[in-house]
């Protein structure tokens, strides 16, 4: 079997993997907001008519019951579908563009941040039992990850067996390593917790009509998740995105001046968009100052 299509097996079986994730999605979307629990089968919510599992196949299901209810025959909304392919499309643009671990621990905040966008757009809520929970895995992670690539990097250099490695770890390599991960990561938070106090202010001073109080918690999560310096990248996208996004609004007649939009969905966006290009934005910018 040649290289190429191991390839191509392997990203079709993420992709697979994505959109049985993006499924469950779906059930955290419509239940948490409401209140209910993720747990028990799932039913049509016109008929209420439990689902089998013919059913509930990610996409293919859709595709072959044409939109409709198999029981009542009521149209099922094209959110299911579209959540699903998006979790199967960022899964393998994650595994193609980060090793690992780095690429299992975006896959699952990029499916925390996409349930969070169709939350926030459908509902106008950011629910904090998951933001919660996901700034401490955020801030864990971010704590937890560079060291754990210090901790490997001392096991190559101690089992390098031309001695050279024992000699860079006497030489002070690994401590300057660590030290320089440290101050990383501090920044990080730092930076972090700044922009959720700037948020904070906002909300201060246009008195939550700007934004609410749980964005100020979602771009916490927000950064932790991007990092530096893409972070402030994730920022300039959501005010800009945002900011096109309602002058669209105004100008099809679906938005009067003053309404106010959404902020967290173009937060997620602008997330996506910040963990991929980021650095090279970021970069681009430092070079037209020059």
């Amino acid at each position: 079997m040649s290289t190429q299509l191991i390839d191509i097996l392997y990203l079709l079986i993420v992709f697979t993997f994505g959109i049985s994730i993006g499924s469950f999605l779906n059930v955290i979307i419509e239940r948490v907001p409401r209140g209910l629990t993720i747990q028990g089968r799932s039913r049509c919510p016109a008929c209420f008519h439990e689902l089998g599992v013919a059913d509930l196949v990610p996409l293919l299901s859709f595709t072959f019951l044409r939109s409709r209810c198999r029981y009542c025959q009521s149209r099922i909304s094209w959110q299911y579908p579209a959540v699903e392919f998006l979790t199967g499309f960022f899964f393998v643009l994650v595994f193609v563009n980060f090793r690992l671990p780095y690429s299992l621990v975006y896959i699952f905040f990029f499916s925390i941040l996409l349930a969070l966008f169709v939350i926030d757009l459908k509902f106008g809520v950011v629910p904090m039992v998951i933001v919660y929970p996901a700034i401490a895995l955020a801030l864990l992670t971010r704590i937890l990850l560079p060291f754990s690539e210090s901790a490997f990097l001392y096991y190559r250099l101690i089992s390098d067996k031309t001695g050279f490695g024992r000699y860079l770890i006497q030489a002070g390599y690994l401590n300057t390593h660590l030290k320089f991960q440290g101050q990383l990561v501090l920044v990080t938070i730092l930076g972090a917790l700044g922009l959720a106090l700037f948020f904070y202010l906002l909300v201060v001073f246009t008195r939550g009509r700007g934004m609410g109080t749980g964005d100020i918690y979602y771009v916490l999560l927000a950064a932790l998740v991007a990092g530096l310096p893409s972070m402030f990248v994730m920022v300039v996208f959501t005010f800009v995105i945002g900011a096109l996004v309602s002058i669209l609004l105004m100008v099809l007649g679906k938005k009067r001046f003053g309404q106010t939009v959404p902020l967290g969905p173009f937060m997620s966006l602008s997330t996506f968009i910040a963990v991929f290009w980021g650095n090279q934005l970021v970069d681009f910018y430092l070079n037209l100052l020059k």
